[in-house]
């Protein structure tokens, strides 16, 4: 199982020095030197690491100070080359094709991640911070709610905040309850599967942008809706390039958009289920 986040925070001559790192490493008080130290992969099993990963890797991609090539893991050379290559071993006539398309007996399709961590951990962070860390009292909390960070000396931009949720994220967990504990380790371990093959699938061209707006790219929704459109159910090419049947299997219980505590659970527990079980895919198909 190859995680493709690591790519991103390796230092060999991958960040690119530009004006939007100067600045960045100016307003956090970083040298260039500090910078690659704190930003480099986590490999240790601590229960934050792959959170704490993740976050490096969007705050690098949010800068653009990476090539392109190492900006959206989903695209990346390497995992197309992996993708085409699990098609053939099915059966399948398939090529690589420029940008994020993949063509398949004929028909071009377009790389997507299949499961989104930002949307719902956003959500989630939010609502803990502001319910049981920030009171509404707190000047802080306004702050946080309004202008992200902007309380705490930084700019109203998102690798910012999520530059604060680096630097605060053991903080917030230590602070937690046995229950938000586990939900932040769940957590951790999606983003520790996030770039991994198995969370990578390919759909019509279009619909990768499509489903974020109308479904948040939460997975079960976006491809049941997909199967009203082009009956993927009974297409195996669809059922195997999406992983249709094993979200089916892994998202039974699930028929509305996580809210509670439990509901955030549950998702986890589908989301992880799919890439684990769409990983397996991968390994027994590329032996």
């Amino acid at each position: 199982m190859i995680d493709y986040t690591k790519y991103t925070l390796q230092k060999e001559n991958i960040i690119l020095d530009s004006k939007a790192l100067e600045y960045f490493l100016e307003k956090i008080g970083k040298s260039k030197a500090e910078f690659l130290n704190e930003f480099s992969y986590g490999e240790s099993k601590e229960k934050l690491e792959g959170i704490k990963n993740f976050l490096k890797y969007k705050i690098i991609v949010e800068l653009g100070i990476v090539e392109k090539e190492y900006s959206d893991c989903d695209c990346m050379a390497k995992v197309k080359e992996e993708i085409v290559n699990y098609l053939l071993n099915k059966g399948y006539n398939a090529k690589n094709c420029n940008e994020r398309y993949i063509e398949v007996e004929g028909k071009l399709f377009e790389t997507d991640t299949a499961n989104s961590v930002q949307t719902m951990f956003g959500e989630y962070l939010r609502n803990y911070l502001s319910e049981k860390i920030y009171s509404k009292e707190d000047s802080k909390y306004t702050d946080f709610v309004s202008e992200y960070t902007s309380g705490y000396g930084f700019p109203k931009k998102v690798e910012y905040r999520d530059y604060f949720f680096l630097q605060n994220i053991e903080k917030w967990y230590n602070l937690a309850d046995e229950e938000d504990k586990k939900i932040f380790e769940k957590f951790s371990l999606l983003a520790s599967i996030y770039h991994t093959l198995g969370n990578v699938i390919l759909v019509p061209i279009g619909f990768n942008m499509g489903r974020n707006r109308i479904f948040k790219d939460y997975l079960n929704f976006s491809l049941e809706y997909l199967d009203k459109l082009l009956n993927i159910a009974d297409n195996e090419l669809y059922k195997c390039i999406t992983g249709y049947d094993i979200m089916q299997e892994c998202f039974k219980n699930i028929d509305k958009l996580p809210k509670t505590n439990a509901d955030i659970n549950n998702y986890l527990d589908a989301m992880i289920g799919y890439i684990t079980k769409r990983n397996e895919t991968f390994t027994l198909s590329n032996k």
